[in-house]
C-alpha cells in the first residue's frame, strides 16, 4: 500500500469520527406540556383555540369535528403536509388533558415540521384560557391584572 493510500484511508477514518454540531436540536430540552382545563369556560376556550389552529396550520380540512375530537382528512398520496388529530381526554383528577398529534404521510419530512408544530399548538393552546380571561391556571392573569389602570375604575 502507498504512503498516499494510507494517508487517505487515516483521513477518512478521522473525519468518520468528526462530530458535526446540531445547529436546531430535534426535540426541545424543556418539551410544552399538554393543555388541561378543567372548568367549562376553560375547555371551551382551549377547544376552540385548538379548533382554530387545526384550521390555520394543518394542511388538510377538518374531516372529523365533534365535542371531544378533531381529525383532519387522510391524504391518499405521499405528502409533506401534515395531518393532525387533536382529543379531549378525561384525566383521572377530573381535568380534561387536549392531546394533540400531528404527522404526514412522508417518512423522511413533513412541513412545517411535526414536532414544532405540536409544541406551538400546546403553547398555542394553553395560552387561551388567559386569552378568555380564564382564571389563574396555566399561567393566566386575572381579568383585573389585563385590565389598565386607567380603566380600572376608582377602587383598582
Amino acid at each position: 500500500m502507498s504512503a498516499r493510500t494510507l494517508v487517505s484511508a487515516i483521513a477518512v477514518l478521522i473525519a468518520g469520527c468528526a462530530t458535526v454540531r446540531e445547529i436546531e436540536p430535534q426535540t426541545p430540552s424543556t418539551p410544552t406540556p399538554t393543555p388541561t382545563c378543567r372548568a367549562a369556560a376553560d375547555c371551551e376556550a382551549k377547544w376552540s383555540a385548538a379548533r382554530s389552529y387545526l384550521l390555520t396550520h394543518a394542511s388538510y380540512k377538518i374531516q372529523n369535528d365533534s365535542v371531544d375530537r378533531l381529525e383532519t382528512y387522510n391524504p391518499s398520496e405521499v405528502s409533506v403536509g401534515l395531518r393532525a388529530q387533536v382529543s379531549k381526554a378525561l384525566q383521572p383528577d377530573g381535568s380534561y388533558a387536549i392531546v394533540a398529534k400531528f404527522w404526514c404521510n412522508n417518512l423522511l419530512q413533513c412541513s412545517p415540521s411535526a414536532g414544532k408544530t405540536l409544541e406551538d399548538f400546546n403553547r398555542t393552546v394553553a395560552a387561551a384560557a388567559a386569552a378568555a380571561g380564564g382564571g389563574w391556571r396555566d399561567g393566566a392573569v386575572s381579568r383585573r391584572e389585563s385590565v389598565p389602570r386607567s380603566r380600572r375604575g376608582p377602587t383598582g
